[in-house]
């Protein structure tokens, strides 16, 4: 069980030349608690000058296991993320939380995260939360339930020709169960895949 409030604040680097990947200040990959926990004010930052750069959020949830991931009273906020390159593909998901698995969030605010993807081609998804497979074809289905929870003000942006989809939210086809929980003003949109 997690009870800390305020992690530290972190920046994670990472540079290449045929392919950089970088992300994650916490990860979790198993059956867990955490309460009263912010994870605030990390920036993610993975350039490459010739390859792929990919980068994924502050928050990485990948659960195999039959018991969830559960998060109450927590904040993850003003977390940022971006991939960079000259020559290829830049790719962002997640900027506050990436979710692989099942994940209840209690009481929780997601705000104030930005992502940014700049290269010849790639995308940018989930400014708040990404819901999907990033291991795909591998990996369980992910669950996401939403529990008097916020997602507000997160923020996608991407280069010309990118493509930019849930800035709230972005699940593609999965279940997410939303109880008194509000995703709005939310940048370019709300979610994608509800």
């Amino acid at each position: 069980v997690a009870e800390a409030l305020g992690l530290p604040k972190l920046r994670t680097i990472a540079t290449g030349g045929d392919g950089s990947f970088s992300g994650n200040v916490l990860e979790i990959d198993g059956p867990a608690q955490i309460t009263n926990t912010a994870i605030t004010g990390n920036s993610i930052s993975v350039t490459s000058s010739t390859g792929a750069a990919y980068s994924a959020g502050a928050f990485f949830a990948f659960d195999g296991e039959s018991l969830p991931i559960v998060i109450r009273n927590s904040i993850v906020r003003d977390n940022s993320i971006s991939a960079t390159t000259a020559g290829g593909p830049a790719n962002v998901e997640g900027a506050g939380i990436i979710n692989g698995g099942s994940l209840e969030l209690h009481n929780v605010v997601i705000s104030n995260n930005t992502g940014n993807a700049t290269g010849t081609s790639g995308f940018a998804q989930g400014g708040g939360i990404w819901n999907g497979m990033p291991f795909a074809p591998d990996g369980p289905t992910p669950h996401l339930l939403l529990d008097n929870t916020l997602v507000v003000r997160n923020a996608l942006s991407t280069s010309p020709g990118l493509t930019v989809q849930g800035g709230g939210l972005y699940t593609p086809g999965f279940a997410t169960t939303l109880t008194n929980s509000l995703i709005a003003h939310n940048s370019p949109d709300q979610c994608f895949g509800c």
